[in-house]
């Protein structure tokens, strides 16, 4: 193991059941399938929190902006029904409206909402973006996809569905992966050493990149957006209260003072939290009592915004995924796949 400890016995027989669950697609007990689409895998090794969305979004835009049509194939997390359904495509008007985003995150999930709000308040892609979510991406596909053609698939979080086949697998690391330890002791579903050979692997974290890592990334966080979308300089804010349910709610406030946030609290839920009517009325009793500017993420922006009651305003976290080293790689891995008959 990384972190140089034999794994405990609940941490072996979670590994041999995660090979004897491969073992079964890679030995044809179990079928497997292929999607009649070039397809782009991308995972992690932890359950959650390391950054796979924003990566699976920053590859397909990056397809997009080549003018390729590019289709997102998400499990859909926190949403009320578990039908497949499309969430949006970039051809129509994305949604911005508090009301219609918090719809979204009902019947889509949480980070398709998400995804549909950084795209509303980013550039126009020649290209043609589209987001479907369902626990089964096979099922997800054949529903709502079939007759879509896309140039590209995204699998977000699809090294994990070993039903579907892909051309290519991007493996993204967090910051502690390669010393922490898998389930059920620490957050790790694989260790490290089963990141196969043939993977990109993608440091996604607020540390340097060691020269060994092919790719890495950090997230910046940009400025604090209101429901209009105008920005608001992370400095000029003044003293903020944090609230947060995401995987990593540390790194979150971390990345957020190192931009320049002025940090006074946090309130913290897990991750994918439903926040309500109460809980929003409590959280901006509790700034406006602490003379506090409330400030969310994007994920929990889209389902509290339409909660807000009259008072200081709720501003989002609006940043980007910045590549730090080794662009040179995506930008290959994009060549290939976009050169690469389906």
């Amino acid at each position: 193991m990384s972190d140089r400890r034999r794994p405990g016995l609940a941490e072996r027989a979670w590994l041999l059941g995660v090979a004897a669950h491969r073992g079964l697609y890679a030995s044809g007990v179990l079928p497997t399938q292929r999607l009649p689409a070039t397809t782009l895998a991308v995972g992690a090794l932890r359950a959650g929190g390391s950054g796979k969305s924003p990566i699976s979004l920053l590859l397909a835009r990056s397809a997009a902006h080549r003018g390729a049509d590019v289709l997102v194939l998400a499990r859909g997390h926190g949403r009320a029904s578990h039908r497949p359904a499309l969430a949006f495509d970039s051809a129509s008007t994305p949604p911005t409206d508090p009301h219609t985003l918090a719809d979204l995150a009902a019947t889509a999930g949480d980070e398709a909402a998400e995804v549909g709000l950084q795209l509303a308040s980013g550039p126009a892609m020649p290209g043609r973006l589209r987001w479907a979510v369902g626990r089964d991406r096979l099922a997800a596909f054949e529903a709502v996809a079939s007759a879509l053609r896309p140039d590209l698939v995204v699998l977000d979080d699809g090294w994990s569905h070993w039903r579907l086949r892909h051309d290519a697998l991007v493996v993204v690391l967090a910051e502690s992966d390669r010393i922490a330890r898998v389930l059920p002791a620490g957050p790790l579903r694989l260790p490290p050493d089963a990141i196969p050979p043939t993977a990109l692997v993608w440091h996604h974290g607020p540390i340097p990149p060691r020269p060994t890592d092919a790719l890495a990334s950090s997230w910046i966080t940009r400025d604090a957006a209101d429901a209009a979308g105008r920005g608001v300089s992370l400095a000029a804010l003044g003293p903020a209260l944090l609230i947060c349910a995401t995987g990593t709610p540390d790194r979150v406030a971390r990345c957020a003072r190192h931009d320049g946030l002025d940090l006074r609290g946090a309130i913290t839920r897990p991750d994918h939290h439903r926040w309500t009517a109460p809980e929003a009325a409590a959280l901006a009793a509790r700034a406006r009592a602490a003379n506090l500017a409330p400030v969310t993420t994007a994920k929990d922006w889209v389902k509290l915004a339409a909660l807000w009651p009259p008072g200081p305003p709720l501003r989002w976290l609006r940043g980007d995924v910045r590549i730090d080293h080794g662009a040179a790689a995506m930008e290959r891995l994009l060549d290939t796949l976009l050169g690469a008959p389906a």
